[in-house]
């Protein structure tokens, strides 16, 4: 309709005038632009103003759909690229400030009802997910699938194919690698790596009576294809907490 607009416009006006209107070399008499910027004026710009936003037909619009191929080369995902990436959409066209905005507003029946999926969507995402000293951690593919997969998520095809081609599935004929018994520095070396990644990554903290850490750290062992129930875990955990200095936990 506005092309047509347009076209019946600027079919009424001399190539003369249309010359002194779109070339800045021509003499610039102020009463042959008057109509023209009128026009766009009135009808250009209210036809733009009313033009709808691009989600409010879902996240299937073509412009903002996601280079997957991009983001499958990525080795890990920020919760937020995770969260957009999950429906389609390449993450720079919703903002992540953007949706925390939508997400902190009382009035959610008022807000698209594409944006309401998205701030349900992101709490689960928030969730599931550990968080660090400086925010969400880094989510690696196969840990992203794996939880997919748990909960059967509606994921967008081409987003979940990336996925899966970085998450091959082990060879029935792979090998397991022989039980080791550690001698007592080679297992006090382990318990420091444990003491620092569990501390430093998953925030926990032997003083306090609860800790979110232990089933993060069982879901990321989960997602290799192990197991171990929350209480080894946390046996594992105090003992090698047990080795950072008191003054690490008063700080």
């Amino acid at each position: 309709m506005l092309i047509e607009e347009c076209r019946a416009f600027l079919t009424k006006i001399s190539s003369a005038d249309l010359a002194i209107l779109f070339h800045s070399d021509f003499d610039d008499p102020e009463e042959k632009r008057s109509a023209w910027g009128e026009f766009l004026r009135l009808e250009i710009n209210n036809l733009t103003r009313r033009r709808p936003n691009w989600i409010a037909g879902g996240f299937g619009h073509q412009d903002f759909k996601a280079d997957f191929k991009y983001w499958g080369q990525m080795a890990t995902y920020t919760l937020h690229e995770a969260l957009i990436l999950s429906v389609g959409v390449e993450p720079k066209h919703i903002g992540e400030e953007t949706l925390g905005a939508f997400a902190k507003r009382t009035d959610q029946d008022k807000i698209h009802p594409a944006f309401q999926y998205l701030v349900k969507r992101r709490e689960q995402f928030r969730r599931k997910f550990p968080i660090g000293y400086s925010g969400w951690l880094p989510i690696s593919p196969k840990h992203l699938k794996a939880w997919f997969d748990e909960i059967s998520l509606d994921v967008h095809k081409d987003f979940y194919a990336e996925l899966e081609r970085r998450c091959p599935k082990p060879k029935a004929n792979a090998v397991i690698a022989p039980k080791q018994n550690l001698a007592g520095q080679e297992r006090e070396t382990l318990l420091k790596l444990i003491a620092a990644m569990a501390c430093e990554q998953y925030n926990f903290n032997p003083t306090l009576t609860r800790s979110a850490a232990t089933s993060s750290i069982r879901d990321e062992i989960e997602t290799v294809g192990l197991s171990m129930d929350n209480k080894t875990i946390l046996k594992w955990l105090k003992e090698a907490a047990a080795l950072i200095p008191n003054e690490h936990w008063e700080e």
